[in-house]
């Protein structure tokens, strides 16, 4: 398909950012990093389109899915050159989301709270990620989180409770 965009409409596969990260999205979500790495050197460096915060998560979620958490740490503290991009709640969930996958709990809680990240997501990321990796003393300090900041939202509390019943 994204041959045939080129082929049939080079403007818009020169120019639509929202189209590249799509593509990029696909591979992300396949796991493979390579792919999503390749099409992101293409965009940026041979059509010379500028990423956005979506362009970089789908990047990090790529490698953080794929199991390399050193690339994903290496984009977002490297080649991000853009604070508004890199603080996205959208490129820092998909980066503390991996670090939970991969059993990197404690970097991804001092992470959250050096920079302040007060988003659910990334909360339910880092609960989910020590349920996994049954992290007890951890799994109890970032539910209290979530019971301080959202214990209005019954769905967040009661995915929260599934999951901190899940660790004890």
């Amino acid at each position: 398909i994204f041959a045939d965009i080129e082929q049939q409409d080079p403007e818009k596969y020169a120019s639509d950012i929202e189209l590249w990260n799509a593509m990029m999205n696909v591979y992300a979500k396949n796991g493979n990093s390579h792919k999503a790495q390749q099409m992101f050197e293409d965009m940026s460096t041979r059509l010379g389109l500028k990423p956005n915060s979506k362009t970089y998560a789908m990047l990090i979620h790529s490698f953080s899915h794929s199991g390399n958490m050193e690339q994903a740490k290496h984009i977002w503290e490297n080649v991000i050159d853009d604070d508004d991009v890199k603080y996205d709640l959208y490129v820092v969930t998909s980066l503390i989301d991996g670090m939970s996958r991969k059993g990197l709990l404690k970097d991804a809680y001092d992470m959250v709270q050096q920079y302040k990240f007060d988003h659910q997501p990334i909360w339910m990321s880092l609960l989910s990620g020590c349920r996994t990796y049954q992290n007890v003393v951890l799994a109890k300090m970032v539910y209290e989180q979530i019971k301080q900041k959202y214990s209005n939202d019954l769905n967040v509390m009661y995915s929260a409770n599934m999951l901190i019943d899940a660790v004890n």
